[in-house]
Parts: C-alpha cells; sequence; structure tokens
C-alpha cells in the first residue's frame, strides 16, 4: 500500500514534467528550448570538426563518430519523443520554448551532418565502391 506522503512526493517530484494545455493551448516550452539548444550547440560542434583542416582526411570520420554527434543524435530523438507528447497534451504552441531562428539553425545544422554522413557513403575508396561494397 502506497502512503499519502510518497504519492505527494511523487507527484511533485514529475510535476514540472507534465505539460497541461491552458485553453489557448499553450504550453511551457523550457524542456524544448534545453533540447534544441544542446542540439545547436552539439551539431554546431560536429560541423566545425568536420571542416577543421587539422584534422585532415579523416575529419568527417571523427567528427562523425565524436560524443557531439552522439549527443546531437539523442537531442533529436528527444525533440521528436517530446514534441509529440506535447501534440498529445493538446499544446498548440510553446511558451519559453525554441524561437524560430533557433528552429532555422538546428535545420540548417542538420542538413549539414546529413550531407556529411551521405559524403561518407557516397565516395568512392581506393578498394570500396559507395556504402563498402568491394570493387
Amino acid at each position: 500500500m502506497l502512503k499519502p506522503g510518497l504519492i505527494i512526493l511523487t507527484a511533485a517530484v514529475m510535476l514540472p514534467f507534465i505539460a497541461l494545455a491552458d485553453d489557448g493551448g499553450q504550453c511551457d516550452g523550457r524542456q524544448m528550448y534545453n533540447y534544441v539548444d544542446t542540439a545547436l550547440s552539439s551539431g554546431s560542434g560536429v560541423v566545425n570538426a568536420a571542416n577543421d583542416p587539422l584534422y585532415g582526411a579523416g575529419a568527417v570520420t571523427l567528427a562523425l563518430r565524436s560524443s557531439n554527434m552522439e549527443i546531437y543524435n539523442a537531442m533529436s530523438v528527444s525533440i521528436r519523443e517530446h514534441d509529440l507528447y506535447l501534440a498529445r497534451m493538446g499544446c498548440k504552441s510553446l511558451s519559453g520554448g525554441p524561437t524560430k531562428g533557433m528552429l532555422s539553425s538546428l535545420r540548417q545544422v542538420d542538413a549539414k551532418i546529413g550531407k556529411l554522413i551521405s559524403s561518407q557513403y557516397s565516395q568512392k575508396g581506393v578498394l570500396t565502391d559507395g556504402f563498402g561494397n568491394a570493387r
């Protein structure tokens, strides 16, 4: 049997993560803001490392295997999951959420990372064609 104090404590801990839409469908967007901000920071780090001449020919490979890339991928998943959650809760807009400029920058970073990934698989090597098939 659960104690009433434990129930209240559990509810108090979970409350910041529960998005409740007001009558206008507006929800707190601070968590989404943090996801987008982190994705932008780590994604920009991936792009910058891939384009850094100090890393030489392996720059793209190093960038795509970096911890920044892991963080970027995790944030991309979190953004999608949280966005779906907010939509299911009836949210139509976010207060304190990411700005249009942030979302535009995120789309640009995402496109650049996509190009880096496709360049890794479309480029022909000495022994392999695209996708690692032996010649």
